[in-house]
């Protein structure tokens, strides 16, 4: 069996590692064996003119070193038995008989190789602590010349375990179980491995509990009828945000340099991990009084949650950075140094607008009302906006601004703000201003305006379409936003969400199970229940599709469906081309 105590051979999926180099040949004065390729040493007076490599007494060396480990083993000397198949692991490597010809010995180095690498793996596993990624390494060896085999499979799904890639590692001991399904031990240890996760899910779930009840909201059209099924909305008036792992529990707090890692995480899609990061650099910036640095990171928090759909979550961020009154007690217990623990005019101008984006899903009572309050404070702390004019409402003052020129009033922020107040009033306006900010100039210091966050404003655009039921446009919109950037899991969401008002349940599901690989657990129902639905819209409602939802399956539902979205014939046009094509622009306009 594949869990017995000295393996061999197997099946398996994989992921390329990098190979050790060769060791340097062992060279001995001798004859050329038939069929061995004789590589040469450069001469010198006082050596041979002719040496040639052994490969037959190479392997018979590995063979030894093998048995010899395989000994130690069954007596129990882990440690012996390792650095013997390591000793033999040197002799093995592929690169030395690539250029043998003697199908015999090949058959033997493969024979040796293979059972020599998964007894390696094995001792790794079992070393005190396990070497998790050495066990790693060495599977993917075996699978990279046998993709199939079930003990490197088997123990490279345990070496995930240990390593906490828990979805990798039962996408992996389900494989393995599929091959050999009367394995007692790759079934016990599967067992273990979703009762551990499920237990977890547990646990988050009653973290999170009430911040992520709701469909996408700025993003979706079904909004309203998702809050009446999913009941009251989560209190977002809880102005501080409580982090969600402490110092001791969150695994980036030794990290040097947290936030650095938190964007690399963010463009590779791990977002659980980005949030863990986000919180240890605001963790160490506020432990080292670095205020230039701590606030923004407070922004760029907030960023990831609305991309995960949680405004709830997203506002506890910002009240910081918008320096609302509200500092946390652990910010403001100094007396002396609260004039240096204020976020720079940007950073909260820029908190500001984002709030305001938040509010308009969840406010508490009038979102006209909260929305526009946010926008005053916005419009005080812009360079160069008008001051009102009487009575004047922040509208008609924005309107006024962008009409009259100046400081600001052409950038992607001003027309997002007055985006958001046509939506409030219900006009058609609102895709004009939303076009208009992708088609403003970049700003580097504004909310709306860097490069990087082009892929917000095409998912605004986006919603807006489609909450005029102009589901094909959004189309177009959702897939600029993804082509900007593809981790994007509120834009996955919403292109399912207008893939299935098409109808295209199929492509829907396509969509919904991709937003579900980048999500976490804990911010992930609504998703699954969006994905159930588009399943039961398709004929005969999906069959194994319907199964592998219904037991929340991912690596199942990934090898139905695959996670990748299709790009259409938009995704290389500039926004100007993309805005005429969906007739934002007219034809004419340049």
């Amino acid at each position: 069996p594949a869990s017995s105590s000295v393996p061999s051979g197997g099946q398996a999926e994989h992921r390329l590692l990098i190979r050790p180099p060769p060791l340097a040949h062992e060279w001995q004065p001798t004859t050329t064996p038939a069929g061995v390729v004789v590589g040469a040493m450069a001469a010198s007076s006082s050596e041979p003119k002719a040496k040639v490599w052994n490969p037959e007494k190479r392997l018979e060396e590995a063979e030894g070193k093998r048995e010899a480990g395989n000994e130690k083993f069954r007596t129990g000397d882990v440690e012996g038995a390792r650095k013997d198949y390591e000793e033999a692991k040197k002799h093995l490597s592929q690169e030395l008989y690539a250029k043998v010809e003697d199908d015999s010995l090949l058959s033997r180095v493969k024979a040796c190789r293979t059972p020599t690498l998964l007894n390696l793996a094995l001792c790794y596993l079992k070393a005190e602590p396990a070497e998790a990624f050495k066990a790693l390494e060495v599977c993917e060896e075996v699978l990279d010349a046998d993709p199939e085999n079930v003990k490197a499979m088997y123990r490279k799904g345990k070496a995930l375990t240990e390593m906490g890639e828990l979805q990798e590692a039962e996408f992996e001991f389900m494989r393995a179980f599929k091959l050999a399904p009367s394995d007692a031990g790759i079934r016990q240890d599967l067992e273990a491995l979703r009762r551990k996760m499920r237990g977890d899910r547990e646990q988050e779930k009653k973290n999170f509990e009430g911040l992520f009840n709701k469909a996408p909201g700025f993003a979706s059209q079904d909004r309203g009828a998702s809050e009446a099924a999913q009941g009251p909305k989560a209190d977002a008036s809880g102005p501080v945000y409580q982090f969600l792992r402490s110092p001791d529990e969150n695994p980036f707090a030794g990290s040097a340099l947290p936030a650095q890692e938190a964007h690399d995480l963010l463009k590779r899609g791990r977002l659980e991990d980005a949030v863990w990061a986000f919180e240890a650099a605001l963790y160490q910036t506020s432990k080292n009084a670095d205020w230039d640095a701590h606030f923004p990171l407070w922004l760029d928090l907030a960023k990831l949650f609305m991309d995960l759909n949680s405004d709830a979550l997203a506002l506890r961020c910002l009240s910081q950075p918008a320096d609302l009154g509200s500092i946390s007690s652990s910010s403001s217990s100094s007396s002396s140094g609260d004039t240096k623990r204020r976020p720079a005019a940007n950073v909260r101008r820029n908190a500001l607008l984002l709030r305001a984006v938040c509010l308009l899903n969840e406010a508490e009572n009038d979102a006209l009302v909260e929305v526009s309050a946010c926008l005053v404070l916005w419009l005080s702390a812009c360079e160069g906006a008008p001051a009102a004019d009487g009575e004047e409402k922040v509208g008609a003052r924005i309107a006024r601004w962008r009409a009259g020129g100046g400081v600001g009033a052409s950038g992607a922020d001003a027309a997002v703000a007055q985006g958001l107040l046509h939506l409030l009033h219900g006009r058609e306006e609102a895709l004009q201003a939303f076009s208009d900010a992708l088609l403003a100039p970049s700003d580097e210091t504004s909310c709306f305006g860097p490069e990087h966050r082009r892929a917000a404003k095409w998912n605004m655009l986006g919603a807006v379409l489609a909450n005029r039921n102009r589901h094909k446009h959004a189309l177009v919109a959702y897939e600029q936003a993804l082509t900007a950037q593809p981790h994007y899991a509120r834009a996955l969401t919403n292109l399912g969400i207008a893939q299935q008002a098409l109808p295209d349940p199929a492509a829907a599901a396509v969509a919904f199970t991709a937003a579900l690989e980048l999500v976490p657990d804990w911010s992930s129902p609504v998703i699954w229940q969006m994905l159930k639905k588009a399943i039961q819209e398709q004929p005969g409602e999906g069959g194994a599709i319907a199964e592998a939802a219904s037991q929340k399956s991912l690596p199942r539902l990934r090898e139905l469906l695959g996670p990748a979205i299709p790009q259409q014939h938009c995704s290389s046009m500039s926004a100007t081309q993309v805005l005429r094509e969906i007739g934002l622009i007219p034809a004419a306009a340049s």
